[in-house]
C-alpha cells in the first residue's frame, strides 16, 4: 500500500496531499493499522484549494476533513495562492484577500493545525 511505502521506504516523517477528501479518507484509514507500530503513521497535511482554484470553501472542507483520520494539518494558501514578489505586493494582496488569521482561526476551530503557505516569485 501506498502509505506503506511512505512510512517504511521513503521514511516520510509527514505526507502533503492534493485532491479530493474523499480520495484521502482511504490513505488515512490504512495510516491508522500502523498505530502502535513501528513506523507508525505519518502526519497527513492537506493542501486546501480555495474555491478560486477549484476548490471547496474552507468550512466545507473543515467538515470533510473531520471524518478523515489521519489528517493533522491543513495548508492555507496565503492570498489564495497569490504569488508575492515584494512588500508592496503583499501589501497590495493583504487589502483584498480574506484574513489569514481568521482562516488559521477556523483551522484551530476544528483541532486541525493551520500551516499558512506562501508563493513566492
Amino acid at each position: 500500500k501506498l502509505s506503506q511505502i511512505i512510512r517504511t521506504k521513503a521514511k516520510a516523517n509527514a505526507v502533503f496531499v492534493e485532491g479530493t477528501v474523499d480520495a484521502l479518507a482511504p490513505m488515512g484509514k490504512e495510516q491508522e493499522t500502523a498505530r502502535g507500530n513501528f513506523p507508525g503513521p505519518v502526519p497527513i497535511i492537506y493542501s486546501w484549494k480555495t474555491p478560486d482554484n477549484g476548490g471547496s470553501g474552507l468550512a466545507t472542507c473543515l467538515e470533510e476533513l473531520s471524518r478523515v483520520d489521519g489528517v493533522e494539518g491543513v495548508l492555507i494558501p496565503f492570498f489564495g495562492g497569490a504569488e508575492i514578489n515584494c512588500v508592496e505586493s503583499y501589501l497590495a494582496e493583504d487589502e483584498k484577500a480574506p484574513s489569514l488569521a481568521d482562516e488559521c482561526a477556523k483551522v484551530w476551530e476544528a483541532g486541525i493545525q493551520p500551516i499558512p503557505e506562501l508563493t513566492l516569485s
